[in-house]
């Protein structure tokens, strides 16, 4: 059963039934290889993640094609260098990630 305890502004936790025969443990109690998605590598400084992409926010045709115009034409020279950053573009705020001129990947939209 689901169990979700909500205070009036937000969701505290979630809490339903856990079936231990579902996660196997090794013999020293710690759970077994697990299928996660994203590849870890160790460093120096402990495990990191690598190959973690950002999701590229989705854009009707022509509000890609406006945003695409006002960074090529208008964009700072001082944002050129930057590798994200955020842009004020008609009613949105977008965050860009710069792979160069005329390579940007839009990963957020605000109002």
């Amino acid at each position: 059963m689901l169990n979700i305890l909500i205070s009036p502004r937000r969701i505290l936790c979630v809490l339903d039934d856990w079936d231990e025969s579902k996660h196997p443990r090794k013999e020293n109690g710690q759970f077994g290889e697990g299928s996660g998605s994203d590849k870890v590598e160790k460093s120096s400084k402990g495990y990191k993640i690598r190959n973690r992409e950002r999701k590229e926010v989705s854009l009707s045709k022509d509000e890609y094609a406006k945003v695409m115009h006002e960074l090529n034409t208008n964009l700072p020279k001082e944002l050129k260098n930057m590798k994200v950053f955020n842009r004020s573009i008609r009613n949105y705020t977008y965050k860009v990630k710069n792979n160069g001129f005329n390579n940007y990947k839009i990963i957020g939209k605000s109002k």
